[in-house]
């Protein structure tokens, strides 16, 4: 089952994403974005793929997609998220081919301050 999501995430983000990217934040001149048109609900689990478009490149690349698993719990203090699958793009917003694609998933990590609010808004 594994290899068969491996699979899937690898097919996914080997495509060029046709929805449509909507501004969430900015940090030191990176703009973050989600799709929400992907947004997929699995019991007490989100997915939904997100996009940073670097100011300036990062190792080369000026953009990467990321497919989110966001843990809900059963309140913000138990909420969590790691990225699942990533790939990165030396056009801003995502565009061409991917220059790197990482299936490798992620840790679980604690929301910050800034950023609770943004994940808790997909777990209603």
């Amino acid at each position: 089952m594994k290899k068969l999501l491996i699979l899937l995430f690898s097919l996914l983000i080997s495509f060029n994403s046709y929805g449509e990217w909507t501004r969430i934040w900015s940090e030191d001149g990176d703009n973050y974005y989600f799709d929400y048109d992907s947004l997929k609900i699995n019991n007490e689990y989100v997915y939904i793929w997100g996009l940073v478009d670097y100011l300036k490149p990062f190792l080369g690349d000026l953009s990467a997609k990321r497919l989110y698993e966001i843990e809900c719990g059963t309140s913000i203090t138990s909420m969590r998220a790691r990225v699942v699958a990533r790939s990165y793009f030396d056009i801003p917003m995502g565009e061409g081919y991917p220059s790197t694609t990482d299936n490798v998933t992620g840790f679980w990590s604690d929301f910050s301050p800034e950023s609770e609010k943004i994940f808790a808004n997909l777990c209603k």
